[in-house]
């Protein structure tokens, strides 16, 4: 991004749970990896600046699956995967899966797609296929030649949700698996802002 010229800024998940208006300031939000724990505060943060028209792209899988809270001045990352075991008493703020809270919160409605148990070894990564019609989008053009695209999917990876039909939904490349699918889409979130998700941990490597 640095080398095409794009004005690009960097922070870290203890800056963003600190400081969550900071996002505002962007132009779009890049998620780099597999980044998947996520506090109240960053999660909300990433949310409003979606609804404000601020677009979106998360550039790896797995992101945003379980909500944690940072103690000990941000030392230490608290997670119990357990509603009972969790002593906090706000509902809303429990350990859990962001799916499992009393009022579920499935990563899918941010991010347009979940991760649903896809997983393999970092040396048996499977192939994204282009879906019919992708070359005809402005984003799709790369793959008008329609090949198979290998060892971009893993070694995590996340699919569509079947509860939830993304806007505008675009999807570009599909992996068919029976642990679950992996699907790489763009979408428009009710702001008009856009969302983009590769749907797997190695597509930033191709």
């Amino acid at each position: 991004l640095e080398r095409e010229g794009y004005d690009v800024g960097y922070q870290t998940n203890v800056d963003t749970q600190r400081e969550p208006w900071t996002l505002m300031t962007a132009q779009a939000l890049v998620c780099a990896g597999h980044d998947e724990y996520w506090t109240f505060e960053i999660r909300r943060g990433f949310e409003q600046a979606c609804d404000a028209g601020i677009h979106l792209a998360f550039l790896g899988a797995n992101q945003c699956y379980w909500q944690i809270r940072y103690e000990d001045a941000e030392r230490t990352l608290v997670e119990y995967r357990s509603k009972r075991n969790d002593p906090v008493k706000d509902a809303a703020r429990k350990t859990v899966l962001w799916r499992d809270l009393d009022a579920p919160r499935p990563e899918s409605r941010m991010i347009g797609v979940r991760y649903a148990g896809g997983i393999t070894s970092t040396d048996e990564l499977l192939s994204y296929e282009v879906v019919d019609g992708a070359e005809s989008d402005p984003w799709g053009e790369a793959f008008a030649n329609r090949a198979p695209l290998p060892e971009l999917v893993g070694y995590e990876w996340d699919g569509l949700d079947p509860a939830f039909e993304p806007p505008d939904l675009v999807r570009f490349l599909r992996c068919r698996d029976e642990r679950s699918n992996a699907d790489c889409v763009r979408w428009r979130a009710p702001s008009g802002a856009l969302v983009f998700a590769a749907g797997s941990l190695a597509l930033a490597h191709g």
